[in-house]
């Protein structure tokens, strides 16, 4: 799938809405979601993401078509699991940088930091970003948001390989960059060169 083809699938259409409001309307009338969203599906091939749901359904709420419902949101919402004890993930990963280590059994892809492969999903936000830390926590918080999560509460995983081993101020930066992420939606540092 190219990034065009990507986007085109991921862009709210007054379209895609009017299909996901009535998917909403009939889960919140009994109706399986599966079984919706198959009724329902999309004319390209495929069925509605979760997001569009969750955005249907908090577009509802606002204009008074539908009272607010947590069971509801929760059949709407992707992996409510993910969040259940409050406090929500957030993974990101470090440039590529040489290891020390020769371990055997270590994946060794040039375009990823030691022991990562790419078609994992953290690893996939992680290129797609350039692994700037500031851009995949906004990115990641952006995705959890569109799905119902909640973000008040994070954990932040840093992966990338052997921490210890690059230099201590990208170690700095890098931290800095992913609280200023998590606390302001405006980069206030220049990215690290």
């Amino acid at each position: 799938m190219t990034k065009e083809s990507w986007l085109a699938a991921n862009t709210l259409t007054p379209e895609k809405i009017a299909i996901a409001r009535r998917v909403v309307d009939e889960v919140n009338r009994g109706r399986d979601i599966g079984d919706s969203l198959r009724a329902h599906a999309l004319k390209p091939g495929g069925v509605l993401g979760k997001s569009f749901l969750v955005a249907a359904y908090n577009e509802m709420v606002a204009d008074g078509t539908l009272a607010a419902d947590t069971s509801l949101f929760d059949k709407l919402r992707m992996k409510p699991v993910r969040t259940l004890s409050g406090v929500t993930t957030v993974t990101v990963l470090t440039k590529p940088y040489p290891c020390p280590g020769k371990c055997i059994f270590c994946p060794t892809d040039v375009r990823m930091p030691k022991s990562y492969l790419p078609d994992e999903p953290g690893a996939m936000r992680g290129l797609e970003h350039n692994f700037d830390p500031y851009a995949q926590v906004r990115s990641r918080l952006t995705q959890l948001e569109n799905l119902g999560h909640p973000t008040d509460k994070i954990e932040l995983l840093i992966l990338g390989g052997t921490w210890s081993s690059y230099r201590r101020d990208y170690q700095e930066w890098f931290v800095a960059r992913c609280f200023e992420a998590l606390n302001s939606p405006n980069p206030p540092v220049p990215p690290y060169l």
